[in-house]
């Protein structure tokens, strides 16, 4: 089984920041500062507050980070134990999917302008399925193709280095085709709504996956458990 928690930062405010991003990595740190915009720094912070509350809740103890990256990007701990996990952020959400093997992860909203990637992204079989659908669920339908592809990208740790073109997702039978067609074994893709205009798509080699949104008294709770809080100014 693999686990994907999602947390709201929409109400964060920027006094909230500021306490915040100094409980975080230098790393994560400095990359909150180079954002243009105050929701991409929020964003960020929580990505690595996200990781540390996960891996606390699967381990009941402390993130060490000692955090490495393969050659396209995509990190992974360097410890003793098997804890993978792949982030996401998007809007009012950040997400993490992790597990004991290989992940990959995805949110967007779903009222994206998805036709300007529609012919550069998007598959004759996949486009195939979304235009099955009338014009008020079209845009759903692209945030689930584009975010499953998007997590079957960073599931195998190449990103956007591989073509979206050299494989399909075949919704109609929840498998994923290679560019000759051959349907790609022991990997599945799941798509949740986890909000009225977000999507989320998770992919792995495990078939079950247990969601769960983290509250805002959850998140306080962990920070309290590292005399990690924030609060009134």
């Amino acid at each position: 089984m693999i686990y994907l928690n999602y947390y709201n930062v929409s109400n964060i405010k920027n006094y909230e920041y500021t306490q915040l991003k100094e409980l975080v990595s230098k790393e994560r740190r400095e990359r909150a500062e180079r954002c243009y915009r105050m929701e991409d720094a929020i964003r960020c912070i929580f990505a690595e507050l996200l990781l540390r509350y996960s891996f606390h809740n699967h381990y009941t103890r402390m993130l060490n980070m000692d955090i490495y990256y393969n050659k396209h990007g995509k990190p992974y701990i360097c410890s003793n134990e098997k804890f993978y996990y792949n982030l996401s952020h998007s809007g009012d959400w950040v997400v993490i999917v992790y597990g004991d093997v290989e992940v990959g992860v995805d949110v967007e909203k779903t009222n994206e302008n998805y036709n300007l990637i529609y012919d550069s992204c998007f598959t004759n079989v996949e486009m195939q399925w979304i235009d099955k659908a009338d014009k008020a669920s079209k845009a759903q339908r692209m945030a689930m193709v584009w975010t499953m592809k998007e997590a079957y990208l960073k599931y195998i740790g190449t990103g956007l280095f591989k073509s979206m073109h050299s494989f399909s997702m075949d919704m109609e039978n929840g498998a994923i085709l290679d560019d000759t067609g051959e349907i790609v074994r022991n990997v599945y893709t799941h798509c949740f709504s986890i909000s009225k205009n977000y999507v989320c798509s998770v992919c792995s080699s495990e078939v079950q996956v247990c969601e769960s949104e983290v509250s805002e008294m959850e998140m306080q709770s962990f920070l309290k458990k590292g005399n990690m809080v924030f609060g009134t100014p």
